[in-house]
């Protein structure tokens, strides 16, 4: 009886390149592997043997070292722990051997990918990736990268799976079938464009309409003398507001400066601490090293010296250079901050003055809660409101009264 899912070739693959797959699989004290090692080759793998020879438990290491909690045969991984042990241990390797140059994991500078699940009896499970620990997010991230999905039935079919794939909607079906060849972010993408297409569609309607109420507002005031009484009063509005605007522009450079002077200081702190800090370091390094001078003179003079006692001393050193090294690599990026603030600092006051001169010439220091982008705005409609009248003859006043 032959295991029922996905080939290792299979689990693997980008279009145009050379494609992974797995390995190895190592079961340790799983089911009833106490300790298994299952080579694959590229292709179509069967494994066969009697029913209870552990085939199945196969494919549902796979399942579970890529993430997947699926398993017909338990209700907890814990319960897949070989009868009598602690702990189980499956690893899936992939392979990811160079060949003209090209890996089939191109971001990954190894011969190998090496995922691996541990399974505790109290129920803490947790992952490594060639030898690193890793959250099971994490883990999921890495595989989503190389397009398998573990929860795909598609990808890992185990036994009795067939018929809950027959019981699926077609719909269902199409998108396993999309996750399982990379093909739904497309779909995501068309979705997407389309509801983009419907909101422009919408918009040029918008455009087109408010357009036409324009047209029909400036038709309105056909009237010279109501359209001077308007343009004069918008006017006198458009100066107010453009005072409040350059005074605006000044608070909003004001407080930019506020902020970068705040911060200039707390570096400043920073930067003193962190020289302390390199100090402290150094001067406990040359303590050390005046330490195990003084352990080499013992032994020069054939007296006896603790291995121990010397380890523990250079370790020592070697963490306080390491320490100093680093209070002085935080110092430099500190001081590098430092610059660009004062550069930074240096530009705005510049520009503060330039602003303060223009917002003078237009009148006194107004306050405003208002932003220089929203008082803008409001001229900017002020000016539409303007534009609107038309052509205004001065003399429709003394031709009206």
């Amino acid at each position: 009886m032959g295991i029922e899912g996905k080939t290792a070739a299979e689990l693997l693959g980008r279009r145009g390149v050379r494609r992974t797959y797995i390995r190895e699989v190592i079961l340790e004290n799983f089911m009833s592997h106490e300790y298994s090692r299952i080579p694959l080759k590229p292709g179509m793998n069967l494994i066969t043997g009697p029913n209870g020879a552990g085939k199945s438990s196969i494919l549902l290491g796979i399942a579970v070292a890529l993430g997947q909690t699926y398993t017909d045969r338990s209700e907890r991984l814990s319960d897949l722990i070989r009868r009598g042990e602690k702990a189980a241990r499956v690893t899936v390797v992939f392979d990811n051997m160079e060949v003209d140059g090209k890996r089939p994991i191109p971001w990954l500078n190894s011969d190998q990918l090496v995922i691996t699940r541990y399974l505790k009896r109290s129920g803490d499970y947790w992952h490594y990736v060639n030898n690193r620990l890793k959250t099971k997010a994490e883990v999921e991230h890495l595989l989503q990268r190389l397009g398998i999905n573990p929860n795909n039935m598609l990808i890992i079919m185990h036994q009795n799976m067939i018929e809950q794939f027959a019981a699926k909607s077609d719909v269902e079906k199409l998108k396993m079938v999309e996750d399982a060849v990379g093909a739904s972010h497309f779909r995501r993408r068309i979705i997407e464009a389309e509801a983009k297409l419907k909101d422009i569609q919408a918009q040029e309607k918008s455009l087109k309409r408010s357009l036409q109420e324009a047209r029909a507002a400036v038709e309105y005031w056909r009237e010279e003398y109501e359209k001077l009484l308007a343009k004069r009063k918008l006017e006198d509005e458009r100066k107010r507001l453009e005072l409040e605007y350059a005074w605006a522009l000044v608070s909003e450079v004001e407080s930019s400066i506020k902020r970068i002077q705040e911060r200039i200081e707390g570096l400043k702190i920073k930067a003193n601490k962190l020289s302390a800090e390199a100090d402290y370091h150094e001067a406990e390094a040359l303590r050390l090293r005046s330490d195990l001078l003084n352990m080499f003179s013992r032994l020069s003079r054939g007296e006896h010296v603790s291995i121990q006692e010397f380890e523990k001393s250079l370790d020592l050193l070697l963490d306080e250079r390491v320490e100093a090294e680093i209070s002085k690599f935080k110092l430099r990026l500190n001081e590098s901050e430092l610059r660009r603030l004062q550069s930074e600092l240096k530009r705005l006051e510049s520009d503060l003055a330039e602003r303060k001169r223009n917002a003078v010439a237009l009148g006194e220091r107004v306050e405003t809660k208002e932003k220089p982008q929203d008082i803008l705005e409001e001229i900017k409609v002020i000016n539409l409101k303007i534009a609107s009248l038309g052509e205004v003859l001065e003399e429709a006043e003394d031709m009206y009264l």
